[in-house]
C-alpha cells in the first residue's frame, strides 16, 4: 500500500465510510509495521515537525494528543508514509475506550448447570466432575426409588460434562436440557434429550444380552448398545441430526416402525422435509466439547443462534443477505468481542455490542 492508498483509507475511516476488511486492512498496516520497528529508536521532535507538515492532522485535537505518548509514537512518524497511522490508533483508542466503558467482556462458555430433583429442589452443579453418584450420595432420601427422574439444565452460556448411573458420560451443550431416572432398570436405560449432547455409552451385559441405551426426543428416538455419537436437536433449528463417531446406533422417527442403522462417520439428517443419511467427519460434528465449531457452508442465522446460546447474548433484529454463509472453524474458548472479530474479516459485517445486546451492520 501507498501512501496515497494509505491517505484515502485513513479518511474513508474518519467519515465512518471505512468497511469491516478496510479496518482490518488498516489495523493489520499498523500492526505490521510496530512490529518491525522499535518505538523508541527516533527524535520526538523531529517527528512532531514531520506530522506537522502532514495536512490531514495539522491540528491535532488536545484529547487525542493525551490519548498516545508523543514518545511512544514518534517511530511511526519518522518515516513520512505511516504519518496516517497516528491519527488511525489515536481515534481506535478513543472508541476502545468508549467501548470497554459501556461493554464488560463476555467470556468463553463455562462449566454450569442445575440438576432438578424430584422434590422440586434444584442444585447448581458447575464442578469439572459431575455425576449421578455424587448427586446420590448428596440426595439419597430424595433419590432412593429408582424410577424418580432428575432434570440436568444447562444455560445459555453453560456446558456440563456428567457421568449418568451406568457409568456413561455425556456432555451437555449451552441450552440444553436432559432428564434421566435416578437408578436405571435391569433392562434397560433412557434418557429424554432437548438441546445437544454427546454421548459415550458403557456396554452392559444383562440377562444373557447387551442392555440397550436410548435417547428420546419429541419425535424421535436413538437406540445403541455401546457407542459414542451426538445429538442436536434445538428446537429453534429447522432440523435435527445424530451423528455417530463409533459403534451402531439405531434412529427411528416416532410416526414409523423402521429404523435406520447408522455407520461411524454418518449423520442422520430429520426436517419437515424428511430424513437422509451422509457421509461426514464425526471428529468435526463433535470437536464442540473442546471449544471448536466445524462450519461448513453454515448461514448466517444459524451462527448467530449458536453464538446467542454460546455467550447468553441477543442480536438485534436486521434483515441480512440470506447468501451470507461461512465455512471453516469457530473458536468458543474465545471471549466474545474476539469471535466477533473473526467473523467481522470473514463476512463483512460489523458488530457493535452493547451489554448483551449485538447490532449487524452490513457493509454500504
Amino acid at each position: 500500500m501507498n501512501k496515497k492508498e494509505l491517505e484515502i483509507l485513513l479518511d474513508r475511516y474518519k467519515s465512518g465510510q471505512a468497511t469491516a476488511a478496510e479496518k482490518q486492512l488498516l489495523y493489520r498496516h499498523y500492526n505490521d509495521f510496530i512490529k518491525h520497528h522499535n518505538l523508541d529508536d527516533f527524535n520526538e521532535s523531529e517527528a512532531e515537525s514531520r506530522l506537522s507538515q502532514w495536512s490531514p492532522i495539522t491540528k491535532l485535537e488536545p484529547s487525542l494528543r493525551r490519548l498516545f505518548p508523543w514518545r511512544q509514537v514518534a517511530a511511526v512518524f519518522a518515516i513520512t508514509t505511516f504519518a496516517t497511522l497516528f491519527y488511525f490508533r489515536s481515534i481506535r483508542q478513543e472508541d476502545e475506550a468508549v467501548a470497554a466503558a459501556s461493554s464488560e467482556p463476555i467470556g468463553a462458555p463455562v462449566t454450569k448447570a442445575i440438576a432438578i430433583l424430584p422434590s422440586g429442589d434444584t442444585l447448581l452443579l458447575d464442578g469439572a466432575q459431575e455425576s449421578a453418584q455424587k448427586l446420590a450420595s448428596i440426595h439419597a432420601k430424595d433419590l432412593a426409588i429408582s424410577d424418580q427422574l432428575i432434570t440436568l439444565k444447562t444455560p445459555r452460556g453453560g456446558k456440563l460434562h456428567f457421568t449418568l448411573p451406568d457409568g456413561s458420560s455425556v456432555w451437555l451443550n449451552s441450552e440444553t436440557t436432559m432428564t434421566y431416572p435416578a437408578t436405571f432398570g435391569k433392562e434397560s436405560r433412557a434418557v429424554t434429550l432437548q438441546g445437544e449432547a454427546y454421548f459415550e455409552v458403557v456396554k452392559i451385559e444383562q440377562n444373557n444380552g447387551k442392555m440397550p441405551f436410548t435417547v428420546r426426543s419429541e419425535q424421535e428416538e436413538v437406540t445403541v448398545l455401546g457407542t459414542k455419537f451426538n445429538i442436536n436437536n434445538y428446537k429453534d433449528e429447522a432440523i435435527s441430526t445424530t451423528t455417530l463417531a463409533e459403534g451402531a446406533v439405531a434412529v427411528r422417527q416416532l410416526t414409523e416402525s423402521k429404523s435406520t442403522l447408522l455407520k461411524p462417520n454418518q449423520q442422520y439428517i430429520s426436517s419437515a422435509s424428511g430424513t437422509q443419511v451422509r457421509k461426514i467427519n464425526a471428529s468435526e460434528t463433535v470437536a464442540w466439547k473442546e471449544g471448536i465449531i466445524a462450519l461448513s457452508n453454515q448461514d448466517i442465522l444459524s451462527i448467530i443462534r449458536m453464538i446467542e446460546r454460546n455467550y447468553d447474548v441477543q442480536f438485534g433484529s436486521c434483515v441480512l443477505p440470506k447468501e451470507i454463509r461461512f465455512s471453516g472453524e469457530l473458536q468458543t474458548t474465545l471471549a466474545l468481542d474476539e469471535l466477533l472479530d473473526v467473523l467481522e474479516i470473514n463476512l463483512g459485517l460489523q458488530f457493535r455490542r452493547q451489554g448483551k445486546t449485538i447490532t449487524i451492520l452490513t457493509n454500504k
